[in-house]
């Protein structure tokens, strides 16, 4: 069976006060996030919960609890919202993400340094992969044998 109940927030703090101790039982649910949002703002803008005593916002806490069917928490978390930014809002989803590091410039300069670090590497300038994981150095790569070693890996990032 649906009740819709209709200018919640214009009820006094009597009625909400007789609403609780008879609804005990009773759960109610808003048809959506933005509705309950909207609710919750009105029967707090209605009631002036920043001046409200203890008791009486307990009251309305307890009211909001039960006609959005958010948690203790959830209730208390809007509440706070509406008491600094005079509106009760969703919150965007704020991802966590690790700075950016790198600008578009640098990503396509490493690129163009990998591909040249690959084309040196497949050639065998240092050494060759077998595929079980490991590197081994080439004879040129051995450091104490009579052969040369080869000069350093230079690369022109003039080019680029």
């Amino acid at each position: 069976m649906g009740v819709v109940m209709q200018q919640a927030e214009a009820l006094s703090l009597e009625q909400i006060r007789a609403f609780l101790e008879g609804s005990e039982q009773v759960a109610f649910e808003a048809s959506s996030r933005a509705a309950k949002y909207a609710l919750m703002e009105a029967l707090l803008r209605r009631h002036h919960y920043a001046e409200l005593g203890r008791p009486d916002k307990g009251l309305v806490r307890r009211f909001l609890q039960q006609l959005s069917g958010l948690s203790r928490v959830q209730t208390t978390r809007l509440i706070g919202q509406f008491l600094r930014q005079r509106t009760v809002c969703p919150t965007a989803y704020r991802r966590r993400r690790f700075p950016t590091r790198y600008t578009p410039a640098d990503i396509v300069l490493l690129a163009r340094v990998d591909e040249v670090l690959l084309q040196t590497c497949d050639s065998g300038a240092f050494g060759s992969h077998h595929g079980s994981g490991h590197w081994r150095a080439g004879v040129r790569g051995r450091i104490g044998s009579s052969a040369s070693v080869p000069p350093p890996l230079t690369i022109d990032l003039g080019q680029f």
